[in-house]
């Protein structure tokens, strides 16, 4: 094999390995805290003293399977 071929298998693997991973930490951990809010539900209004719930959760904590 030369070159090329050899280095898009291990690319390919490589690959194939982390979206592998990344399933299996979906199945073990289907409950993840948002990003956006960082599981406090609310988020603090740029322009005010005012505080609103979190368009991306609307609670904290999102269910990554649905």
């Amino acid at each position: 094999m030369d070159d090329v071929t050899q280095g898009g298998i291990i690319f390919a693997a490589i690959v194939i390995g982390l979206a592998a991973w990344w399933w299996l930490d979906r199945l073990r951990h289907p409950k993840s805290k948002c990003g956006t809010c960082r599981a406090t539900g609310r988020l603090h209004s740029s322009w005010s003293a005012r505080w609103r719930d979190c368009p991306n959760c609307s609670g904290g904590v999102r269910d990554r399977r649905g």
